[in-house]
């Protein structure tokens, strides 16, 4: 008999309604799988809303995950997952309210922008990946 238990997938970054982040969810969704949104602002509530209207099992967590300790809070109220979509990150390594010239950046524009699109992954991934290591399955991208 096929293994039926419904998936836990987490997303992260999806936040954004035209984004990436939240197409994926909802596909995944649509594909029958619980969907865990993450983003750093409210809005990802929002989402979360939306796709439970459309009929998909969707919760969401506001988080700042460059931050180890929103990472394990996250984490605590996420549980396990099967399914880790490493999706955070900034289309611009400037200030996303600021259109600036690469040479008008500063370091620490730099390096929020490494942190959220990097340190996201690596903070999240070492969080959730031993117990997919423990229950032998998990797909991370």
């Amino acid at each position: 008999m096929p293994h039926t238990r419904i998936k836990r997938a987490l997303i992260t970054g999806a936040g954004a309604a035209d984004g990436i982040g939240f197409a994926i969810a909802r596909q995944l969704g649509y594909a029958d799988h619980a969907v865990f949104l993450t983003g750093a602002s409210a809005r990802v509530l929002d989402r979360a809303v939306g796709l439970r209207a459309e009929g998909i099992d969707a919760k969401a967590v506001v988080a700042d995950l460059t931050m180890a300790a929103d990472v394990a809070r996250l984490r605590a109220e996420v549980g396990a997952v099967d399914i880790l979509v490493n999706n955070a990150g900034m289309g611009s390594l400037a200030s996303p309210s600021v259109d600036k010239a690469f040479l008008a950046m500063t370091e620490a524009d730099w390096d929020q922008g490494i942190d959220v699109s990097l340190k996201t992954a690596f903070l999240v991934t070492k969080a959730f990946l031993p117990a997919m290591v423990e229950a032998g399955y998990g797909r991370i991208v």
